[in-house]
């Protein structure tokens, strides 16, 4: 007979996968979409301007400069949930 507790565990590590599978997924619609918005004509449309100013800097600057920080942000939330070869075991 199946051991309940095995069951449970080998429902949540798929579940576990599932989810990772679907956050990958979301970055990587995130970083094109990301990706589209800096080059012609979102760019063109959203962030080719010098007005407003933001803390001295241009808005076509800080607009990419939000860009990147959101990216990275991203990518610590994927790293945070990675899993190595210690958690396995």
């Amino acid at each position: 007979m199946d051991d309940p507790s095995t069951r449970d565990s080998a429902k949540s590590a798929k579940r576990e996968k599932t989810r990772r599978s679907r956050l990958r997924g979301l970055a990587v619609a995130y970083f094109s979409f990301s990706t589209a918005m800096l080059v012609w004509p979102l760019h063109g449309l959203l962030g080719n301007r010098v007005h407003p100013r933001v803390l001295g800097l241009p808005w076509s600057i800080t607009y990419v400069l939000a860009i990147i920080a959101a990216n990275f942000a991203v990518l610590l939330v994927l790293y945070g949930t990675q899993v190595t070869e210690d958690e396995h075991e």
